[in-house]
């Protein structure tokens, strides 16, 4: 038996053809996935992704209370450690990077402003974040245990 053309298909056979291509292209677009409110969504290579503990094993440090550095309390700092600090809304604090070994994560209120902030102790990086989304809501970010080419992999929790 000899194969038919799209031709002797007829039109039935033309619209199977450009439904296939069109998919064929949509399957090969350049832009790349998006999720909640239009934001993209990344590929990750999972080679570079390691699952070391339970989310929330290490628990993120929600508005902390804050004191002086010469608050008697206050027998984990030195003058030498390091701190992630920030200026918010005029109001400047630090965040001494021996809290965030335990914490990896704070989640703080400034005045009205919501921030998040992330070390990782593995890579020595710090990173600040407004966790505010238009049209979403505000983050609670929290650790989930996994590291991506050693570094902390946050979520909202």
């Amino acid at each position: 038996m000899k194969g038919r053309t799209i031709r002797e298909h007829g039109r039935l056979g033309r619209i199977a053809l450009g439904s296939a291509m069109i998919a064929l292209l949509a399957a090969c677009q350049d832009t790349p996935p998006t999720g909640v409110g239009g934001a993209p969504l990344c590929d990750l290579d999972s080679d570079l992704l390691i699952s070391s503990l339970a989310p929330n094993a290490i628990p993120a440090l929600n508005e902390p209370p804050m004191v002086a550095p010469d608050d008697p309390t206050v027998d984990y700092l030195r003058e030498s450690d390091r701190v992630l600090g920030v200026v918010v809304e005029g109001e400047a604090r630090a965040y001494p990077h021996n809290i965030f070994w335990w914490h990896e994560i704070v989640n703080d209120r400034i005045g009205d402003t919501w921030i998040s902030l992330t070390f990782c102790p593995l890579t020595g990086s710090g990173l600040g974040f407004d966790p505010e989304l238009e049209g979403f809501g505000r983050l609670d970010l929290g650790v989930s245990g996994l590291l991506f080419a050693n570094n902390l992999v946050m979520y909202d929790r």
